[in-house]
């Protein structure tokens, strides 16, 4: 009997670390639970606390609470009122307005344009922009008009009142880089708006003729680059195209030869057209033009002042070798 317990307190000593090690190891990787803690017995600040809801009391000089938002359907939305036109408003006048949108007929002053065009006028405009500013080069140069140029519209019942509309009939020049291609005379309807401005509601061409020069002469496009200098009045891109005969011409007379293509800010070169360009032997070309100034943005009578050219061949270029009043 003493010999069998010996022998199970041995495999007990034995087996129970073997049953020990996997709960211990199964305990590390579940990870211990958490240990709860006791509810703290102090009490929370006052700040913490929320504040107690206290119903409203009915207050008589309350405002009373706003309406529903169905009921905002049927207000109606407040009247615009148009701002006061500035006196210096070009367009206070039919001629003012008709002045702008001729000054402003170019692709730099497109929103000067736009303002003083009626909404119709302005999507014709966008659908079609080559009869207000030209095409493939081609720009107005010069315009005129004059006051008695505007005549009224007047309906045969509102006779002894102002006129609400005016047609002008406007002369135009055109230039391709300076060079006169056309003149056109166009009728432009001005219109009042009800605040007492005025728009250009139509644009039509009326006549036209074409003035653009044309020649196979050599020489014709050595006069082109001279005079598209003179158009931009750089004296610099075009001394390259003077004869030795003309430098010594204005050889200490440089002011003379500063006022000849460069000129003055007003009145400025506008365009040049080519009357005439013919031969004189094997050598020398001889070209009569007429010259535009004009001031910017204002209406002048469109008359060219006429010069006489003559280029000398000194091969194998043509060159400026004269420069004299037709």
């Amino acid at each position: 009997m003493e010999r069998h317990a010996t022998s199970r307190r041995l495999i007990h000593a034995l087996l129970v670390p073997i049953l020990l090690v996997p709960a211990a190891c199964a305990a590390s990787v579940e990870g211990v639970e958490p240990v709860l803690r006791r509810p703290d017995p102090r009490p929370e600040p006052a700040a913490a606390r929320p504040a107690p809801v206290e119903e409203d009391e009915e207050d008589p000089e309350a405002p009373p609470p706003p309406p529903p938002e169905d009921a905002y359907d049927e207000v109606p939305a407040p009247e615009v009122v148009p701002a006061e036109p500035s006196p210096d408003d070009p367009t206070l006048t039919a001629g003012g307005a008709l002045r702008l949108f001729m000054a402003s007929r170019n692709y730099s002053t497109l929103r000067a344009l736009k303002s003083v065009m009626t909404e119709s006028l302005q999507s014709r405009y966008d659908h079609d922009s080559a009869p207000f500013n030209g095409k493939n080069r081609v720009r107005l140069a010069a315009f005129h008009f004059t006051p008695d140029d505007l005549k009224p519209v007047i309906p045969r019942d509102s006779k002894g009142r102002p006129p609400d509309t005016y047609i002008a009939h406007v002369k135009t020049l055109w230039a391709d880089q300076g060079e006169v291609v056309e003149r056109r005379t166009e009728a432009i309807r001005v219109v009042r708006t009800g605040i007492g401005l005025w728009r250009v509601s139509r644009l039509q061409e009326v006549a036209s003729e074409s003035l653009r020069y044309r020649s196979d002469l050599q020489g014709l496009i050595a006069l082109r680059r001279i005079m598209r200098g003179w158009i931009r009045r750089s004296l610099p891109s075009v001394q390259r195209y003077f004869s030795s005969g003309f430098e010594r011409r204005y050889a200490g007379r440089e002011e003379d030869l500063a006022s000849l293509f460069v000129g003055r800010d007003d009145p400025r070169h506008a365009a040049y057209r080519i009357v005439e360009l013919k031969e004189v032997g094997d050598t020398r070309l001889v070209a009569r033009l007429e010259l535009y100034d004009t001031s910017p943005g204002q209406p002048a009578p469109i008359e060219g002042r006429p010069v006489i050219l003559q280029l000398v061949r000194q091969a194998p270029y043509w060159l400026l070798d004269s420069w004299e009043r037709g």
